[in-house]
């Protein structure tokens, strides 16, 4: 699995490089949102890790590029930012989960650990949905059992 990590701490990026390698990923590192975005273009990442403090090019306009280009790409904010409707705001702008600073790498792990098994689950429905085929129900619809 492929991680990039757009950190503008240089200490902490470094950390998470080796905490994730430890954890057997391949990781880039970056502490700028232009080269993130660069980075974005010419490799596949499994998951995104994104400050939003990054210098050059915000971590807010680094998602929105992101949602454009790689859709599907998990992405996990790491913010300084405490009050709810921030972060709440963070996951309407595209991000599919945060951590707020400071935090235990642990938790931070786990939660990368349960959004790749999200992003592999959901491809691999995609992968058996046929086109065209329609849904046989919708939310809030109990099925009816079969004969």
């Amino acid at each position: 699995m492929r991680l990039l990590v757009a950190e503008n701490d240089p200490s902490l990026g470094i950390f998470l490089q080796r905490g994730f390698g430890a954890e057997r990923y391949s990781v880039d590192l970056t502490q700028n949102g232009e080269q993130a975005e660069s980075l974005v273009r010419e490799n596949e990442y499994d998951l995104a890790i994104l400050d939003l403090s990054l210098p050059k090019e915000e971590g807010v306009a680094v998602i929105r590029h992101l949602r454009i280009s790689r859709q599907g790409m998990p992405i996990l904010v790491l913010t300084n930012r405490s009050q709810i409707t921030e972060r709440a705001g963070e996951l309407d702008m595209g991000a599919d989960d945060f951590v707020v600073k400071p935090f235990a790498f642990s938790e931070l792990s786990a939660r990368v650990r349960a959004l790749l098994k999200r992003g592999a689950f959901a491809g691999k429905h995609a992968a058996r949905r046929r086109p065209g085929a329609e849904s046989r129900g919708t939310l809030g619809e109990a099925r009816q059992p079969r004969d």
